[in-house]
């Protein structure tokens, strides 16, 4: 379940196009977040959900079995009232990595070396590298922008660890050799 929960102006009224984008696997779970992202989140859930109720307007009573069943009805509430907006779910996109060249770590690391551009801008490595003698990497950077970024994203072809090792003798802009 994936919801919206909105903004709200200084009379409590709900801000069309603000919000916090909350999900979780039951309306108790959304709950849970929703009080864990208020300032005012101490006590119990229903407690939580009965406060918010009596600032929104509406005194009428939660179910008495609590748990997921108040949860629900809390939500529907809200909804309601405009203060939460029930959003459609997305299928996640299938991450499909394609393997990148034997000599793409070798221009990325002469790129970055060179600090002629962002590592981000993928269209400026590719030319580069192209300029640079590794047409194969930047063949594949051109045809493989997500997944370019996707392998920059999650630490390259090293682990995060050795930027800040005392040992290594590799030089990088913020270790100098």
């Amino acid at each position: 379940m994936l919801i919206l929960l909105r903004d709200t102006d200084l009379d409590g009224q709900p801000i069309i196009g603000s919000g916090l984008l909350i999900s979780g696997e039951t309306a108790l779970e959304i709950v849970q977040k929703m009080q864990a992202s208020s300032p005012f989140n101490s006590g119990e859930p229903e407690e939580h959900m009965r406060r918010v109720l009596e600032a929104a307007g509406d005194e009428g009573a939660l179910p008495e079995e609590g748990g997921e069943a108040a949860a629900r009805a809390f939500i529907e509430r809200l909804a309601r009232r405009g203060l939460v907006e029930f959003m459609k779910e997305e299928a996640p996109t299938p991450v499909t990595t394609v393997n990148p060249p034997e000599q793409l770590e070798k221009a990325l690391n002469a790129i970055r070396g060179s600090g002629l551009t962002n590592m981000l801008d993928h269209p400026v490595v590719a030319r580069l590298a192209r300029e640079m003698g590794f047409i194969e990497a930047a063949e594949w950077i051109e045809t493989h922008p997500a997944d370019y970024t996707r392998l920059l994203l999650s630490g390259g072809f090293r682990p995060l660890r050795d930027n800040f090792g005392e040992g290594g003798s590799e030089p990088c802009v913020d270790k100098p050799a």
